[in-house]
């Protein structure tokens, strides 16, 4: 499909970024989770009546009907902050990102291989090559970072190719008998967001990470499911409530600010995601036999795999792929196919994606996306979120609007900062249903 450089089609909407403005109190940014995850403030608002009312999220199982679906991020965050010394001394940060080849020069954005799977790069022993964001000056092509801890552990990083803040490093390590992984948890420091200003404790790599957390590689965590405990889990089960799985490593572009009036100027970050063949299945058999669907997406980052799933079973249907990017999907792309093609429902999207997978001897998609979802955008799998509150004239509150409709988002955020929510990372949560 199309990048679109200088003139937007019709079949984009519109959006000037101001319009989707709040004041957020510094002091109602959370710097630390509550002692019981399930304590957090829970507002739930019913799109289709514009109803709010206020709850704990430990009622969640009470509020969900027994035919609810719940889809849940299992990604892991990774320590994924480094700190080495340059030849002169100096410290720099260097911040992984994702896998890589050698040349940033040849790095395709949304090309996806075996190569660039976090999973299979964590498990690297003696040397792993990473694209990193590097915080620190006077960094060059070609310099060696250099870190010892204690008598027996070494760490070095070549920058192989540097542009802008961005970098492809090689890192080696010694004793190089252990994995990636191993070393990071060793050296790594949990990469927090950008607007917790405080030092890292070590309690974040148990706070900073949801009680489900399996498939490492993520650098932000999918928030909105901190909140869930063992015990909310159970009472889910309890109720008959249903789970299911996917995979989207959450990438530092989701704490990319839209620097530009017009929202069609930006460009949206592409994460990885991937989601098992008997997931697709469940979720297949879960919407033919429930007429009333309520398929909740635990965090944005479910809502975005879920919806891009159904965008990538549409490329399929209309063969408008190739075999270097049929796993792939563009910002504008669900626009652009909607406004070209009769679109299938749901089913017969997700069956083409099975029978995909089913010829090709696949047990699991793997794609990137870069779905950009902004008012406008008509949802086809998801009917319910679950979500924390994010940062004024950000992707996520566009794609909270997008979901709530325009003037809903803005009383749910009005009403959760009148009743003293704590909002982002750490903060409380909301339950948004449009069925």
């Amino acid at each position: 499909m199309k990048l679109y450089k200088m003139i937007q089609p019709d079949f984009i909407p519109k959006v000037n970024i101001d319009e989707y403005h709040y004041e957020l109190p510094k002091d109602r940014i959370a710097e630390y989770p509550l002692e019981d995850r399930s304590a957090s403030k829970l507002l739930y608002a019913d799109v289709k009546t514009k109803k709010i009312t206020h709850h704990k999220f430990y009622e969640l199982a009470e509020l969900l009907r027994s035919d609810t679906l719940l889809v849940m991020n299992t990604t892991k965050v990774i320590p994924a902050r480094i700190f080495l010394k340059k030849p002169t001394g100096g410290i720099i940060e260097l911040l992984l990102v994702e896998p890589a080849n050698f040349n940033l020069n040849e790095i395709a954005v949304n090309k996806v291989s075996k190569n660039s799977d976090p999973q299979i790069a964590l498990l690297s022993k003696g040397e792993s090559c990473w694209l990193c964001i590097v915080g620190g000056k006077r960094v060059k092509e070609k310099m060696l970072l250099k870190e010892n801890y204690g008598d027996d552990f070494t760490i070095t990083a070549e920058i192989l190719s540097r542009r802008e803040n961005e970098a492809i490093v090689k890192f080696r390590w010694l004793p190089d008998n252990i994995t990636f992984s191993e070393m990071l948890l060793k050296t790594g420091k949990v990469p927090l967001p950008p607007y917790i200003n405080r030092d890292v404790r070590l309690e974040d790599k148990k706070w900073y990470q949801t009680v489900y957390a399996k498939a490492d590689g993520s650098v932000a965590a999918p928030t909105a499911g901190f909140h869930f405990t063992d015990e909310i889990l159970n009472q889910l089960k309890n109720k008959n409530i249903i789970t299911e799985n996917i995979v989207l490593h959450v990438g530092p572009g989701t704490f990319t600010p839209i620097d530009v009036d017009d929202v069609f100027r930006h460009e949206m970050h592409s994460e990885r995601i991937s989601i098992s063949l008997d997931s697709i299945n469940n979720i297949i058999k879960y919407l033919r036999n429930n007429e009333t669907k309520g398929l909740i997406a635990v965090g944005t980052t479910t809502l975005r795999t879920l919806e891009s799933l159904y965008w990538i079973g549409c490329k399929i249907l209309f063969n408008i792929y190739n075999e270097n990017d049929i796993f792939t999907l563009n910002q504008w792309d669900s626009y652009e196919i909607e406004a070209k093609y009769e679109l299938p429902d749901s089913l017969e999207s997700l069956k083409s994606i099975i029978n995909f997978l089913t010829e090709k001897n696949q047990t699991e998609i793997t794609a990137k996306t870069s779905l950009f979802i902004i008012p406008g955008y008509k949802f086809k799998i998801v009917n319910g979120l679950i979500t924390n509150y994010h940062l004024p004239k950000s992707t996520l509150i566009l794609l909270v609007a997008a979901f709530t409709g325009k003037e809903l988002w803005r009383e749910i955020y009005s009403s959760a900062l009148n009743n003293n929510y704590r909002f982002l990372s750490y903060g409380d949560s909301s339950l948004i249903t449009n069925y």
